[in-house]
């Protein structure tokens, strides 16, 4: 039985290959039978290298350039949060610090439920001191690499109405300024043209 080929693109635009075969005891670089063999144009390969040298790329696979958007709950329908995510191609990162609310369906395990693998809650992006009427968010650039990393088109939820006063703007500042948009919603439904 073949098993499946891996590719990993590296940023120096050369490709890097993981290959795994149940015949890759037979090379004297390969430990236990089953173990995966890395093959690259760099090192000279392993198994399988007259057929995978030919991968080598000059080029990486396009990006797409990652969207970011941010929008509170309140005063928003729940059944316009599902449709709303998979207008954008979206997942949604809860910047809420505690995902606690009196209305259920606004709680983390709801929200879990819901959405399943399209819901994390990011709590280093929450603040903490949101009561108080000022913004302290707990740790803004650990929660930015975080959000990064997810690689993916985002919305960035919390409970507030009003941008201005809430600390999703200074999330969405700090996005600016790491080259990234990050766009306001003020609705979840769509809009008709």
């Amino acid at each position: 039985m073949t098993q499946p080929i891996f590719l990993t693109f590296k940023i120096e635009r050369k490709a890097s290959f993981w290959y795994r075969s149940n015949q890759s005891a037979r090379s004297p670089r390969a430990g236990k039978k089953g173990e995966g063999v890395r093959t690259s144009p760099e090192t000279g390969g392993g198994v399988g290298d007259a057929a995978l040298n030919f991968w080598t790329m000059t080029e990486t696979a396009p990006q797409t350039k990652i969207k970011f958007y941010t929008t509170g709950f309140a005063g928003k329908d729940i059944n316009d949060l599902k449709p709303m995510l998979s207008v954008f191609g979206a997942v949604l990162i809860d910047v809420r610090f505690s995902t606690t609310s009196d209305a259920m369906r606004w709680r983390q395990i709801y929200l879990k439920t819901l959405l399943r693998e399209k819901y994390h809650h990011l709590p280093h992006l929450g603040s903490r001191v949101f009561r108080e009427g000022r913004a302290q968010i707990q740790n803004l650039d650990l929660g930015i690499k975080i959000l990064l990393s997810f690689n993916a088109n985002a919305v960035l939820m919390c409970e507030c109405d009003n941008t201005r006063e809430c600390h999703r703007l200074l999330i969405a500042q700090e996005l600016w300024n790491k080259g990234f948009e990050a766009e306001e919603l003020k609705t979840w439904k769509p809009i008709d043209t």
